[in-house]
């Protein structure tokens, strides 16, 4: 015979940890994009990343919003950054192709430092009604 278990909220310590994903995934392409110079098969790991980067901040930015936030010029021009890394990784000729992976991850760079300085809406955050 069992006996039931009452449920408890889990102590604070043990909560879970909320991560940003946009400024993770940069990040970590970063660091990808670093170690592809010496392995070449990692840029498919950097693209990856890239891409989820994308999906992180077009999500927070869906998010901002929602809350009202508009949009500055910064943001065209990293996004515009973003494009020339994307094009340096498609077609980047034989002697530089080794630091394409690197290319596309440092073009994050950019909007990775716009976001940071603007001081963007994390998810979690609860915007507070007028």
């Amino acid at each position: 015979m069992t006996r039931s278990r009452r449920r408890r909220p889990l102590p604070d310590r043990w909560r879970a940890v909320e991560l940003d994903t946009f400024r993770t995934a940069v990040g970590l392409a970063i660091v990808a994009g670093a170690l592809a110079l010496v392995a070449p098969y990692l840029d498919g790991l950097v693209a990856a990343l890239a891409a989820l980067a994308g999906a992180g901040w077009a999500a927070a930015r869906a998010h901002r919003r929602a809350v009202g936030t508009v949009a500055s010029g910064a943001t065209a021009l990293a996004l515009a950054i973003v494009g020339a890394g994307v094009a340096a990784f498609l077609f980047l000729p034989e002697p530089w192709s080794a630091a394409r992976g690197l290319a596309l991850a440092g073009s994050w760079l950019p909007m990775w430092w716009r976001e940071r300085t603007e001081g963007a809406v994390r998810f979690g955050a609860v915007a507070e009604a007028p």
